[in-house]
């Protein structure tokens, strides 16, 4: 069940990837979030391969893990600094961001260690994005006009970050603070974790897939 869901969701990614670069490809000038965002899954997928060869290597993949929670963090409020054109929101991103990096690396790098996952650093960045993606989600809905939110790329990208946070952070707390869980409490978090993957990241699919099709519909105006 664990492979499956995993291989799963590894697919998802590269899905996500070639979808990504279908909906830029001859769709130029396309918009920065939409043309990073493949090689961020591509990246993402290369980040899960390269943990499990690390964790049968050194025993966990907390490293790896930790390295990329800073990645992603990165990664995902330059999107949201894209998709939301408030001025000031955007310099509250520029904010956040900056206070992400200098709790963040400090915790993961000295004081807690790179070897074991920093789950405060998850929340913390968690919490960040949960504000800024419901906050554009909101902002969606309130000026959308004639046009449905649910055909714009920016919509699905804005509700994978938000799904993603909303459902993986009750989950990645009990998974940290169950020192002495069974090998069945860890198994079922974990099958519960990789479903939440592959809905969070096949989102971005979907958002690509609206994204190519308003390009299409664009052109024919």
């Amino acid at each position: 069940m664990i492979t499956f869901l995993f291989e799963t969701y590894l697919i998802i990614l590269l899905t996500g990837f070639a979808a990504g670069i279908l909906a830029v490809y001859k769709n130029k000038p396309a918009a920065l979030y939409v043309r990073y965002l493949p090689w961020f899954l591509l990246l993402k997928f290369g980040e899960e391969r390269f943990a499990q060869y690390w964790s049968r290597k050194y025993g966990n993949d907390h490293a790896i893990c930790n390295i990329f929670l800073i990645i992603e963090f990165l990664f995902y409020s330059f999107t949201l600094y894209q998709l939301l054109r408030t001025s000031a929101i955007r310099k509250w991103i520029i904010y956040a961001a900056g206070m992400y990096l200098l709790l963040a690396i400090p915790l993961i790098f000295f004081i807690q260690g790179i070897n074991y996952y920093n789950s405060g650093v998850y929340f913390m960045g968690g919490l960040m994005m949960l504000v800024f993606s419901g906050y554009y989600l909101f902002t969606l809905f309130r000026g959308t006009g004639d046009t449905n939110p649910f055909f714009k790329a920016g919509f699905w990208i804005a509700c994978s970050i938000l799904f993603y946070y909303c459902c993986t952070m009750p989950l990645i707390l009990p998974w940290t603070l169950l020192l002495n869980a069974t090998p069945f409490e860890i198994k079922i978090l974990y099958i519960i974790l990789l479903i939440m993957y592959c809905i969070a990241y096949a989102m971005f699919v979907i958002g690509f897939c609206f994204y190519r099709r308003s390009q299409k519909a664009h052109k024919l105006l």
